[in-house]
C-alpha cells in the first residue's frame, strides 16, 4: 500500500503581527507549529529588507514556532493596472522574494485582486454554537455596492431578485451597521495590505483607476507580472 508522508502537512496559524490580539504564545498552545504572516508595516511596493525579515523570523522562532508561509507580499496596483511604473515595482517584488529566500523562507502567497486585497462582509459572524468567524454575504455586498457606494452602473451587475434583497437588507440596517459594512468592505481584513479609506469618494476613485481594464487585460497584466518574477 502507498505510504502517506504526514511530514508534508503542517498545522499553521495566520498571525497578523505584533498588533494581533492573538499572541504567538497563544498560537503555540493551539498546537500549530508554523506561522503564516507578512511584514505589514512596510508600504506596498517597497522592498522587504533582510533585516526586517530576520527580525520577524527571530520573534516567531523565539516562541518555538517557524515562519512557514508569507501571506502575502502585496502586488502594487501599478502592476495590476499595467501602469508605466510596473517594472520598478516588479523589480522590488523580485528583490523581496530573494531576500526571503536568503533568510530561509520559501513559500510566498500573492493576490492579484483589484482595489482590495481580499475582503469579507463580516469579520465577526456569530454562529449557533457561540463561535465567531469571518463571513461573506452576497446580499450585504450588493447592499454596499448599490446603496452605500452607489457605483454607477452597479444595478446591471445584479439580478432583479438580488437587487430586491439588497434593498431590503440596506433598509433594515442601522446607521452604525451601514458604517461597519462600509469599513469592512473597503478596509478589508486585519492583515490586508491595501490602503484603507474613510470616504465613498476615495473608494470610488480607486475603482475608477481600473476603467477600461476588462478581464482579459487584467489577465495579461497578471501574466506580465508572473513572467517578471
Amino acid at each position: 500500500p502507498r505510504q502517506h508522508n504526514m511530514a508534508l502537512l503542517e498545522e499553521t496559524w495566520r498571525w497578523y503581527g505584533p498588533k494581533d490580539p492573538v499572541s504567538l504564545s497563544d498560537v503555540k498552545q493551539s498546537g500549530a507549529t508554523g506561522i503564516v504572516t507578512a511584514l505589514h508595516d512596510i508600504p506596498i511596493g517597497q522592498v522587504w529588507g533582510e533585516e526586517a525579515i530576520l527580525a520577524m523570523k527571530t520573534q516567531i522562532e523565539a516562541n518555538g514556532l517557524r515562519w512557514s508561509v508569507v501571506e502575502s507580499i502585496p502586488v502594487h496596483d501599478c502592476i495590476k493596472r499595467g501602469a508605466p511604473e510596473r517594472d520598478e515595482y516588479i523589480t522590488n517584488y523580485c528583490t523581496s522574494i530573494r531576500n526571503l529566500g536568503k533568510c530561509g523562507i520559501n513559500r510566498v502567497c500573492y493576490n492579484f485582486m483589484p482595489v482590495i486585497d481580499w475582503s469579507r462582509t463580516d469579520l465577526a459572524r456569530k454562529w449557533p454554537d457561540g463561535s465567531h468567524a469571518l463571513a461573506f454575504d452576497m446580499i450585504d455586498l450588493a447592499a454596499f455596492d448599490l446603496h452605500i457606494l452607489q457605483r454607477p452602473g452597479a444595478a446591471a451587475d445584479y439580478s432583479v431578485k438580488l437587487r430586491s434583497q439588497a434593498s431590503a437588507r440596506f433598509e433594515s440596517m442601522s446607521t452604525d451597521q451601514r458604517t461597519t459594512l462600509f469599513k469592512t468592505v473597503t478596509a478589508g481584513l486585519p492583515g490586508t495590505m491595501v490602503a484603507a479609506t474613510d470616504s465613498v469618494e476615495a473608494f470610488q476613485a480607486a475603482l475608477d483607476a481600473y476603467k477600461g481594464i476588462n478581464a482579459d487585460a487584467l489577465r495579461e497584466n497578471l501574466a506580465y507580472f508572473l513572467r517578471g518574477v
